[in-house]
């Protein structure tokens, strides 16, 4: 009753497949650069809307945000992890331009079959969200998803007293991008990120409790540690990797 009274968002269903982003599949690199592509793809031709209704009003729309909630964390090529890789490949450059181009046909295809429909209700997909994907390009991605004009290698950034959350930013960008809000950060740390560059911020400010006046926060990613007690207007994309589909879910 909520969304046909015209209340909250639209809701859309993707058909998309994205068990390449799972740990047990065996699948190529190809596919699971499409799939986060298209991910990114649609965040940022979201973001493209949203840049325009700005110019209406500061108070017409959220910052858009991409929620992603995974099932394992900690484990060897966690749920989290792999999806954590495949954000990297796409910031340091390692994309193709032929797979984005393959992943906005795709996009474009599911979004104008006649099966898109809207959940609960009989009103399609607006049609000139596909000339905005098509237009869609690797610069759009990293200005709407990671926040540089350039790609780079991934920074992360710890709060002294945080034991869940860490932030995430190029080193080509003075923007952090990406929040990660876990258990405990402490075995993503010392197994996870030896490889990285660690910048610790000596504040005992909780960015995940800002995060809906954080723009720069552009994706959201963890587990159980809030699927329940969180309230926030800016998630228009939620993914689902190996989420609910336990035979006790």
């Amino acid at each position: 009753r909520f969304i046909e009274d015209g209340y909250g968002k639209h809701i859309y269903i993707s058909k998309e497949n994205i068990k390449a982003l799972e740990n047990k599949q065996t699948v190529t690199e190809t596919e699971k650069q499409k799939i986060l592509l298209k991910i990114f793809i649609l965040q940022a031709a979201i973001n493209k809307q949203f840049e325009e209704i700005r110019k209406i009003s500061n108070n017409l729309y959220h910052k858009p945000l991409l929620l992603t909630l995974v099932n394992s964390v900690n484990i060897d090529d966690s749920d989290l992890e792999l999806f954590f890789k495949e954000i990297e490949k796409i910031a340091i450059g390692r994309g193709n331009d032929e797979i984005l181009k393959i992943a906005k046909e795709e996009i474009s295809k599911e979004l104008s079959s006649e099966t898109a429909k809207f959940e609960f209700e009989e009103n399609k997909l607006h049609q000139n969200l596909n000339n905005i994907i098509q237009s869609i390009s690797y610069s759009d991605i990293l200005h709407f998803v990671f926040n540089a004009s350039s790609t780079g290698k991934i920074e992360v950034l710890k709060i002294s007293s945080n034991k869940q959350e860490l932030v995430f930013k190029l080193a080509t960008s003075d923007r952090p991008f990406a929040l990660m809000k876990i258990g405990d950060i402490t075995e993503w740390i010392k197994n996870k990120l030896s490889n990285y560059e660690i910048i610790e911020k000596f504040d005992n400010e909780s960015i995940f409790k800002n995060i809906n006046n954080n723009e720069d926060i552009s994706i959201l990613m963890g587990s159980r540690s809030f699927y329940e007690g969180w309230d926030s207007n800016r998630p228009n994309i939620i993914l689902f990797i190996n989420i609910g589909k336990g035979t006790d879910a």
